[in-house]
This record gives structure tokens, C-alpha cells and sequence, in this order.
């Protein structure tokens, strides 16, 4: 009950003081009765008394509003226009790629062509391959160009070792 009360006392005194304002900004300026009796009388006056029934304070305070000046700057940004558009945010970075696997190294293809082979008479079996425009003939045992040597020769392949490596690979001869 007293904040009611309270508040009801702010308000009358709120509106006491706007009524005092008021009185001072537009109410009639003292005069002397007979300074105003003779100026109502003019000419200039009767033809401004309907244009006109501010009070020199009132006239006053007016004239200063209305020679304010604005900042040019700011005065163009009053009613500029204004984006309320947010841009997403930009989509995060990809994930570093696994680290590379590292393969063990492999022997290459075998760069030989079987051609033939010959045995005389009981003696080790000659085989005869070819490498681009190079034909070699070997045995068993036998290196080739210090990569491959041949190790040994089943019915239907030859094994050979790729030095580097130390790997086995096998070329078909089409044997038994």
C-alpha cells in the first residue's frame, strides 16, 4: 500500500512541475498594463495578433531549436539501410589425410621372355630368355645383368631371385 502511495505522490509532483514548465514557456510575459495596452493598439499588432500567440520565451526557445545544425555525416545514416543478415559461419577445415601407408617394396615384373631351352647329352639344361633385344642363355646358378640369378628349374617354371630384395619370382616355360 505505501509503494501505491508513493508513486501516486511522484506523479502529482511530476505533474505540478510540467504544469510550472509550462506556465513559464508559454504563459504571458509581465508587462506594464500600459506598455501593453499600447502596444495592442499598433498597427503591426492587430495584423500578427491571429499568426502568432507564443510568448517572447516561448519565441525564444524555438528559434534556437530551429537553428541547430547536424552533423552531415550522421545525418545520412539516420534512415540508411541495415542488414540483419549474419553469414555463416565457414565450415571447418577438412581432416589432415591419414598418414601414408608405406608399402614394402616389391620386386618388378620379370623383364624376361622364355624362348627355349637345349641339353646335350647329359649335360645342365641351357635355357635361353630374352630381354628386349638382348638374348641370354643360362643355367642354373647363373646371374643375370647382377639383378636376377637363376635358382632353380621346375617342369613348368623358372625361379628366379631378384638380388635387391632377395624375392623369388617364377616365369612360365610351359613344361611338364
Amino acid at each position: 500500500m505505501s509503494s501505491f502511495i508513493a508513486s501516486r505522490r511522484t506523479m502529482t509532483y511530476a505533474a505540478i512541475g510540467a504544469a510550472i514548465l509550462g506556465l513559464a514557456m508559454f504563459g504571458q510575459a509581465p508587462d506594464d498594463s500600459n506598455a501593453a495596452a499600447a502596444h495592442r493598439g499598433s498597427a503591426y499588432n492587430r495584423s500578427q495578433r491571429g499568426a502568432s500567440t507564443l510568448n517572447p520565451n516561448a519565441a525564444a526557445f524555438l528559434t534556437r531549436l530551429a537553428h541547430r545544425t547536424a552533423d552531415s555525416k550522421t545525418a545520412d545514416a539516420l534512415f540508411a539501410t541495415h542488414s540483419w543478415y549474419v553469414a555463416p559461419p565457414p565450415p571447418p577445415p577438412p581432416p589432415p589425410p591419414p598418414p601414408a601407408v608405406v608399402a614394402a617394396p616389391t620386386a618388378p615384373p620379370l623383364p624376361f621372355a622364355f624362348l627355349g631351352s637345349y641339353a646335350a647329352g647329359g649335360d645342365q639344361v641351357t635355357y635361353f630368355l630374352s630381354r628386349g633385344d638382348r638374348i641370354y642363355d643360362v643355367k642354373k646358378g647363373d646371374a643375370i645383368d647382377a639383378d636376377y640369378t637363376l635358382v632353380e628349374a621346375d617342369g613348368a617354371n623358372l625361379i628366379f631371385t631378384y638380388k635387391p630384395l632377395n624375392s623369388r619370382q617364377s616365369l612360365a616355360i610351359g613344361g611338364t
